[in-house]
């Protein structure tokens, strides 16, 4: 009976997402993590990092590093950069709900919503916090958008 109670606690705990670990975005692997972040930060983490308009870009090709550097400075935005055949296995992995797509010139920009990254905007009235951004043999992941162009 109390192999059956624990077993019913804990199935209702996993439904509730109380019990299951969430999975991290840093799971997916890129040649590259960008972070919208301040000079202060990127300077205190030791990435290298340059001024674009308004904002510090700051970038890693370690993965290690780059969910260690989110988790300690909450960045405003989170990019990776990958080659375009990883697209289908990105959105698989994400578990996206995908919003929309828009074609501008020779790039195709998916607004899509995940449940594993924890902030969003709203476009459109509807819940964004990843656009994926497919170039000829280039992928460009952002959380929650790209804020600095691509």
């Amino acid at each position: 009976m109390k192999k059956l109670a624990v077993f019913l606690l804990v199935g209702a705990l996993s439904l509730c997402g109380l019990f299951i670990p969430k999975t991290s975005i840093f799971e997916i692997e890129a040649e590259e993590y960008s972070f919208v972040t301040t000079a202060q930060a990127a300077e205190e983490a030791g990435l290298e990092y340059f001024e674009n308009g308004g904002d510090v870009i700051a970038t890693t090709p370690e993965r290690a590093k780059a969910e260690e550097f989110y988790k300690k400075f909450s960045p405003k935005c989170v990019v990776m950069k990958m080659g375009s055949e990883k697209l289908d296995s990105v959105k698989k992995f994400l578990k996206i709900s995908q919003s929309y797509t828009q074609k501008l010139q020779n790039k195709e920009i998916i607004y899509a919503y995940t449940s594993l990254f924890p902030d969003c905007e709203f476009v459109e009235g509807k819940k964004i916090n990843a656009q994926l951004v497919c170039e000829g043999e280039r992928l460009i992941v952002g959380f929650p958008v790209i804020m600095t162009g691509y």
